[in-house]
């Protein structure tokens, strides 16, 4: 009887082992996979998306990819068909809506010279908290990719033709 009972204890023993090494396990893999599954934001810009609609043959994409420790976010602007750029800028706000400039993505002072015709590449980088203006100026990256997650940013890019934004792109 005795020998039964402790066969049973060994028994329960080892299936809760079991069971905690494989909880743990899929605990470490999930962790690895939520690690190296880094987080991407997208804009597609076009004049229509400005809150007071711009016609123009311009377009763009802007991609934003936060690094894995989530202490930056790498970004890649990019248009095509535009002329006369002087500025562009991450905004907060809705797509209803103008908000303040939050990061400076090109020329974020919008002095010196237009660009002549872009056609690729506008600007690329790295955001840092330390880049942060307007209204999260002093704030952590992680209130800016809170409120990109919440869909309230977006990219404008700004000509002289069209100094409050030629092409607009909410983040998503």
């Amino acid at each position: 009887m005795l020998k039964t009972k402790f066969n049973i204890l060994v028994a329960f023993g080892i299936v809760g082992l079991a069971t905690a090494l494989l909880i743990s396990g899929a605990a470490v893999n999930g962790f690895i996979n939520y690690a190296s599954a880094q987080q991407q934001f997208t804009a597609k810009l076009s004049g229509k998306n400005e809150v007071r609609p711009v016609t123009t043959p311009a377009t763009g994409i802007a991609t934003f990819t936060v690094s894995p420790d989530g202490t930056s976010l790498n970004y890649v602007l990019s248009v095509s068909d535009i002329t006369g750029v002087i500025g562009a800028h991450l905004h907060a706000g809705p797509s209803t809506q103008n908000g303040p400039a939050i990061v400076g993505l090109f020329n974020p002072n919008m002095a010196g010279h237009p660009t002549g015709k872009v056609h690729g590449s506008l600007s690329k980088g790295i955001i840092r908290a330390s880049n942060l203006t307007g209204p999260l100026a002093g704030k952590e990256l992680s209130d800016l990719i809170l409120l990109i997650k919440t869909g309230n940013t977006y990219v404008n890019v700004h000509t002289t033709q069209n100094r409050g934004g030629e092409i607009r792109g909410q983040l998503s």
